[in-house]
């Protein structure tokens, strides 16, 4: 296998191969002159050089513990480097051409000391993050242009090089790190911390543990009762839920039970996101709760002055018990919700969104409401209950649609039921961004046929995947803005604050603004930016249910606050928690 041969001479001497053995070395890094070395890292590699590990080591598990296989010239490690060499404490494959480290590489468990420097590596496994041991990381002198979100997780981690490579930020999670005491990130292209402040390890430090996120422990994440229907318990045990999403698709369809296409019809391709299963999950079942959970806490506050706003809730106050009634808000009992319709659609038709279908569901609500949830009916549109008066609404909505769209003309852009809608737009295919967007404007021209509301809605839909297929904020806000998804003069703000279009409100324009707030903080906390959102009044209900989905699909389900989940109505949990559960056994999550 490869240029093994001069090794597989030394290994078998068996005298030398007692010698390692005994002190459970395994050393074929190559030694190096001052010339070898500067051809070696300009890839002028030698015939002597590695270009994988040999078979002898690889084909029996063995108990060496240090590994060094340095100045060579190895471009992959074998998945099976951690099955074969199962205590190892040290590993050193410097100067090699790795581009990509395994992450079955978290099956080390006993590994006190890695060193990559000088290799190709692009990014790292979030796999590493699991390392329980793991005291100095070497990773120099590569090509990497992130880090795993949770390395901050590496708790004995102590000495940490990333100098040399193409970062643009490090996580902020490593501040929570006690034992953490030298962090070397010079010769990079980071904006946060200012590269100014990377430059220095001690300034480093202080920044990270000063912008450290919040820690929340085990008891204050939220747990979601999972129920799986289809899918055998030993195809998806706790540690094939830790792999990537790419392993977790491929134990799927290799297994001797492999799930039913046509129980999983929402399966998606392993490469269509970069989040774990667990993480991908815990996002999609946030994105509902948190659309959720805007929608019926913006009634607290719809069309109220704020002073009223910090009169009744100000303070930490707000939650569905303390919702002050009055003639407005009389029409919603605790937890109604009229946003759901489409979210049940998708279940329905198994992630298929037909202009017809909303049109029929639409008219079923508008007299009977939802389907297993008590309660009369409610549509605050008046968009919508206009073309529920057309009688050929259900046959052909879009053209209905188009001609309440050219009598309201720009006033149908404030009416702003379409957006929720939107958002849940972004679930279904959302690893294809055409196909999202497609969604999107299929399902806007249904009731809100305009130019502005429909690329708003294909802006708000683009949001909600790009985030469940793991791209960074910057990322996200760089592709909406590249698609020409977002206008400037009219869509962004830096603040939450309402603008002014000529003089006038442009509703549109501030839920937009409030959407794209919510990708800008780091690591955003569900209630806070959620509740300063909701304090804006207006149609609060329209900025929580859209905010909300973001900024749930972002923190996730665990992360939102116990006591707003406590209060929804147990009968909106229950179908809610039905329907996920249906929803994540067809999208085959566990």
């Amino acid at each position: 296998m490869g240029n093994a041969s001069q090794l597989e001479k030394d290994v078998e001497n068996e005298e030398w191969l007692k010698d390692l053995q005994e002190n459970r070395i395994l050393d074929f890094s190559r030694k190096v002159t001052h010339s070898q070395f500067l051809k070696h890292i300009q890839q002028e590699y030698t015939e002597a050089s590695l270009s994988d590990l040999p078979w002898s080591i690889l084909e029996n598990v063995n108990l060496y513990q240090h590994v060094n296989g340095s100045f060579n010239n190895i471009s992959h490690l074998s998945t099976n480097l951690a099955l074969r060499i199962p205590h190892l404490t040290h590993l050193n494959f410097s100067y090699n051409s790795l581009t990509e480290i395994p992450s079955s590489i978290a099956l080390l468990f006993h590994l006190k000391e890695l060193l990559l420097r000088e290799n190709q590596l692009i990014c790292l496994p979030e796999e590493m993050c699991l390392l329980p041991k793991l005291e100095m990381l070497d990773v120099s002198f590569n090509q990497l242009q992130s880090l795993p979100k949770g390395i901050g997780k590496l708790q004995k981690l102590s000495k940490l090089n990333v100098s040399h490579n193409y970062l643009s930020s490090i996580p902020s999670s490593l501040g929570l790190n006690p034992h953490l005491f030298v962090l070397v990130a010079n010769n990079n292209m980071c904006t946060n911390p200012p590269q100014d402040v990377c430059n220095n390890s001690d300034q480093l430090l202080v920044y990270l543990r000063e912008h450290a996120p919040e820690v929340l422990t085990f008891r204050q994440l939220n747990h979601f009762p999972r129920i799986r229907s289809n899918v055998a318990r030993s195809q998806l045990d706790d540690d094939v839920r830790t792999q990537n999403v790419a392993s977790y698709v491929q134990t799927l369809t290799q297994t001797s039970k492999p799930a039913s296409r046509a129980k999983t019809p929402l399966l998606f391709p392993s490469h269509g996101t970069k989040c774990s299963p667990d993480d991908l999950r815990d996002k999609i079942i946030g994105l509902i709760y948190g659309t959720v959970l805007g929608d019926t806490l913006g009634v607290a506050t719809e069309y109220l002055m704020t002073d009223e706003i910090n009169f009744y809730y100000g303070g930490g106050r707000l939650d569905h018990h303390s919702i002050v009634q009055d003639e407005h808000r009389s029409h919603f009992p605790r937890g109604k919700t009229t946003c759901l319709l489409i979210f049940d659609s998708i279940l329905r038709w198994s992630g298929v969104l037909d202009e017809l279908e909303l049109a029929r569901r639409l008219i079923d609500y508008s007299s009977k409401g939802l389907k297993d949830l008590n309660g009369e009916p409610l549509i605050t549109s008046s968009v919508v209950n206009r073309l529920l008066c057309h009688e050929r609404f259900s046959i052909d909505p879009h053209a209905v649609a188009s001609e309440t769209a050219k009598l309201f003309d720009e006033a149908i852009c404030e009416d702003l039921h379409a957006l929720p809608m939107a958002i849940m737009s972004g679930l279904p295919q959302f690893y294809n961004l055409t196909e999202v967007q497609s969604n999107a404007t299929r399902v806007c021209r249904t009731t809100h046929n305009h130019e502005r509301v429909i690329k708003s809605t294909s802006l708000l839909a683009s949001i909600i995947a790009l985030i469940l297929q793991g791209c960074e904020m910057d990322n996200i806000k760089e592709v909406v803005t590249n698609q020409n998804l977002v206008e400037s003069e009219f869509y962004y703000s830096g603040n939450l604050a309402y603008e002014e279009n000529n003089g006038m409100k442009d509703e549109l324009a501030n839920v937009l603004s409030a959407a794209l707030h919510c990708l800008e903080e780091k690591e955003p906390h569900f209630e806070t930016t959620l509740t300063n959102i909701l304090f804006l009044g207006g149609q609060s209900r329209i900025y929580g249910a859209v905010c909300g989905g973001i900024l749930g699909c972002r923190s996730g389900y665990a992360h939102m606050p116990a006591r707003w989940l406590e209060g929804m109505h147990p009968s909106v949990t229950e179908w809610l928690n039905e329907r996920l559960n249906h929803l994540l056994d067809m999208m085959g999550l566990p």
